[in-house]
């Protein structure tokens, strides 16, 4: 806290602000949150289990369960967690398309939907398009200011000043990351719209 008090009163107010975002994330404990979550659905899932093993529970309710871990077992291979309908669906498309690993096909899940048919169907929101547009926008923009802060490191790296070389180098690396992210963030649109663009060719060289 010390060395904030001295950036604030230097006014190195942005330096203040990244050196204060860093200190929240290191004491955050993240992983423990997402553990405590998973820890959560194994006992359901296991209480699941036995209650099925047991067979105190009438026919209706035996299928509702064996559905419900069935979902379970494929949202833990997978990690995509979806409905019944939508299960099959992929398991179909997984199997007409082996170059698809499971991890692309989880990118997609958010603009697919199935047809009364249980055919896989594309669907592209307004809301999809502003965050493809804000997502792209704003990683150029956060590269940009990588390229600014690294112009500024290689000014400064000559000073004395090895603190502000390390909260900058630390920003750049962050622009970085967080642009990658946003850029990773787009490609589930992309690959969607690609197999939604396929899937119309082949319904025009069929006609």
């Amino acid at each position: 806290m010390k060395d904030v008090v001295e950036l604030l009163q230097s006014g190195s107010y942005i330096l203040a602000i990244v050196l204060v975002l860093i200190m929240v994330i290191i004491k955050l404990d993240v992983l423990k949150l997402f553990s405590l979550f998973s820890d959560k659905d194994k006992k359901r899932f296991e209480q699941l289990t036995k209650l099925l093993e047991s067979g105190n529970t009438s026919k209706e309710v035996a299928k509702l369960i064996s559905e419900d871990i069935d979902l379970y077992a494929f949202c833990m291979c997978t990690r995509i967690s979806v409905t019944r309908k939508i299960q099959t669906a992929l398991m179909e498309f997984k199997e007409a398309n082996n170059d698809y690993t499971w991890r692309r096909i989880k990118r997609i899940v958010p603009y697919i939907d199935v047809d009364e048919s249980g055919e896989i169907i594309y669907k592209f929101t307004r809301g999809d398009r502003v965050e493809r547009w804000y997502n792209s926008i704003s990683a150029s923009i956060l590269l940009v200011m990588m390229f600014v802060v690294l112009f500024f490191t290689i000014t400064i790296i000559s000073s004395e000043s090895y603190w502000q070389i390390l909260v900058l180098t630390v920003l750049g690396i962050f622009c970085l990351v967080v642009a990658m992210f946003l850029s990773a963030s787009n490609w589930g649109y992309y690959d969607a719209k690609i197999l939604m663009q396929t899937k119309e060719s082949e319904k025009k060289s069929l006609l």
